[in-house]
């Protein structure tokens, strides 16, 4: 008989599965996946912070460095995507590059 148990350890968002049959028992810990962040240009100049699906940024920064800065202490460990805002031999704006 197999059976579940989640469990948040301290707000890491991991996920406990444990598993028994027949007296055995073996522990495994899994991390729970992050929203993908994006840091996007805004129109009036500055860059915004954004959880993927969000409707309004997180936080706005005047400098992209400043912005990614932001973005990973607001949500350590999340996928952070950046856009592209110039054209570059690897890529041209509107595209995104995983940091």
């Amino acid at each position: 008989m197999l059976w579940l148990c989640e469990q948040a350890f301290a707000g890491r968002g991991i996920l406990v599965l444990r598993g028994a049959r027949l007296g055995a028992r073996s522990t495994k810990v899994k991390k729970q996946m992050k929203e993908p962040v994006f840091v996007e240009p805004r129109d009036g100049g500055g860059f915004t912070v954004k959880v993927a699906q969000a409707k309004r940024a997180s936080v706005i920064e005047p400098t992209q460095g400043k912005a990614i800065d932001a973005a990973r202490q607001m949500h350590p460990g999340a996928p952070l995507h950046v856009a592209r805002v110039r054209h570059t031999s690897k890529g041209e704006p509107d595209q995104y590059r995983k940091i």
